[in-house]
């Protein structure tokens, strides 16, 4: 479980003044093992600092993030149990093939044992083919499941994503939404970033509805609800 409590952070609007936009406020949330939530709001609400902050790239201004054991979490221990995929796949590929993309970071020692692990999970994402080819040769969508997969080589506990469908087609966003239940089935925790309902409707087992900084709502994706996280949805531009 993820818990957080007060969150605040703000930004600096001009380095040569003191005044401050502040993003979070005073924002509360939990998260269990295995959950998975889907969180909507309007341009400028915070959706994507809310997960850069419970993902440990960005720092708390105040508050703080618990697990089940009550511990307070810092940014470093955040970042080493989660997985940040971000909206465009490129900023987070490095290596001159798909097989050296997952094993990036690895430690040396266990790199027979990592190969085997990176190529079991290529070829349940059906990337075994091109474990040889440069990430940036691959598809939008396919690279969107490069990223998964190199986070699913972390064996992290969270994974948050930002937009994950954006730019794919229908059978890409139908492969990226059934790799994510197979995860939530193992445990993991999700948390989605999205404005493509039929995604979330597909994926998610409860919508967060961002607005002011805050979490202003909590709704269960339930078929009597759907039609309320729709029209929550086009209330306005959802993009941030």
């Amino acid at each position: 479980m993820l818990e957080g409590e007060n969150l605040c952070f703000y930004y600096q609007k001009h380095l040569r003044h003191k005044e401050q936009e502040c993003v979070l406020k005073k924002l509360d949330f939990k998260m269990y093992k295995g959950s998975s939530v889907g969180l909507v709001g309007l341009n400028g609400t915070g959706k994507t600092t809310l997960a850069r902050n419970i993902s440990g790239i960005e720092k708390l201004k105040e508050g703080k993030i618990i697990d089940e054991k009550d511990s307070v979490l810092s940014s470093k221990e955040l970042m080493e149990a989660s997985y940040f995929v971000f909206q465009d796949s490129d900023y987070q590929l490095f290596s001159e093939s798909v097989l050296d993309e997952m094993l990036l970071g690895l430690p040396e020692r266990d790199k027979e044992e990592n190969r085997e692990k990176a190529i079991s999970i290529l070829r349940d994402l059906g990337l075994e083919k091109y474990i040889d080819k440069h990430p940036f040769a691959l598809s939008r969508g396919e690279k969107q499941r490069l990223t998964i997969a190199c986070g699913m080589m972390k064996n992290a506990k969270v994974f948050l994503y930002d937009e994950p469908t954006s730019g794919c087609d229908r059978e890409s966003m139908i492969a990226v939404s059934t790799l994510i239940k197979k995860q939530i089935q193992k445990g993991v925790t999700v948390l989605i970033i999205s404005h493509d309902f039929e995604f979330l409707a597909n994926t998610v087992r409860s919508v967060w509805v961002m607005e002011d900084g805050k979490i202003k709502e909590n709704i269960e994706m339930r078929e009597d609800n759907k039609s309320l996280i729709l029209e929550t949805m086009m209330g306005g531009d959802v993009f941030e």
